[in-house]
């Protein structure tokens, strides 16, 4: 099996498992919370999107590519983060609903883009062929698990206030 084929079906598995645990076990949870609190678990899970600068880390990563694609993601991800701990801290310290949202919604529509940057990247310079290392599991976990909360915050954002 090509390294390809074998991290779709790990990556599309990691995503139909929490796809599924989000819908039975989180959301229930999340509803009966306050809007506010309710996005904290899941702009919280992006709080560990540095991870990606593992990648530039030496030996981490297929040196066959250039370092400029491993900077894009890696850089990507540290600012996804650092939006997700602002929208965090807004939540906490605002009273201003407005500015609240504005702030979840600034970090969800870059992190969900760069997530999509980060996966035409892996596409365009075939990385799911190349040796890897511990960065792989970047991939097929932690990526699912992300786009499955970004989801997740965009329905939340978008449902009417009454229930999430």
């Amino acid at each position: 099996m090509s390294g390809m084929t074998v991290n779709l079906i790990a990556t599309s598995f990691s995503l139909i498992v929490f796809a599924a645990l989000s819908v039975w076990y989180v959301y229930p949870r999340l509803k009966v919370q306050s809007k506010p609190e309710a996005f904290v678990p899941l702009v919280g899970i992006h709080l560990f999107r540095n991870i990606g600068m593992m990648a530039l880390a030496p030996g981490m990563a297929a040196a066959e590519v250039s370092t400029s694609v491993y900077e894009q993601m890696a850089y990507g991800d540290l600012i996804s983060a650092a939006l997700a701990l602002l929208a965090i801290f807004l939540i906490r310290t605002q009273k201003s609903m407005l500015i609240v949202l504005g702030g979840i919604w600034v970090f969800n529509v870059v992190g969900f883009l760069d997530v999509l940057h980060a996966m035409s990247l892996t596409m365009e310079h075939g990385l799911a062929n190349l040796p890897m290392g511990p960065v792989w599991l970047v991939g097929v976990f932690y990526v699912p698990l992300i786009i499955v909360s970004h989801i997740m915050i965009f329905y939340m954002l978008l449902k009417p206030n009454k229930t999430h």
